[in-house]
């Protein structure tokens, strides 16, 4: 099978980005100072940049995540070529079907698929006072 031609790709990334109605943030994980047991306490910090994406409720969608089926909250495609982490999370700030909505923040599950097209991952809401 042969490859696609680069101007071909690029218009196939251009389109998927295009098709992305709604926003969101990456917060990015840092190790801070130990608790009193020794448990070292992560802050996320956001950059405030809004990168197009789009939001997918995941309906049930079981996914592996280091040995552990975790059900995960939404799906969500990024531009290619976005730079993720695996320990960082992500904050959904405007979903286009849903306006009005407060700002959610996610934890990343599974493996992050980076497409020909596309940046695809999973995510699991985070409860308030999760760390």
């Amino acid at each position: 099978m042969r490859a696609l031609p680069v101007a071909t790709l690029t218009r196939f990334r251009r389109q998927a980005e295009l098709a992305m109605f709604d926003t969101c943030q990456r917060l990015v994980r840092t190790a801070g100072a130990t608790d009193n047991h020794g448990k070292i306490q992560y802050a996320y910090t956001s950059n405030d940049v809004d990168l197009a994406c789009g939001i997918k409720l995941s309906g049930n969608r079981e996914v592996v995540d280091a040995g552990k089926a975790i059900y995960a909250d939404y799906q969500l495609r990024l531009p290619h070529g976005t730079t993720l982490g695996k320990f960082d999370r992500i904050r959904l700030t405007k979903w286009a079907q849903r306006p009005g909505l407060a700002a959610i923040d996610c934890d990343i599950v599974g493996v992050i698929d980076r497409g020909p097209t596309a940046v695809t991952l999973f995510l699991k809401e985070v409860i308030d006072g999760e760390v």
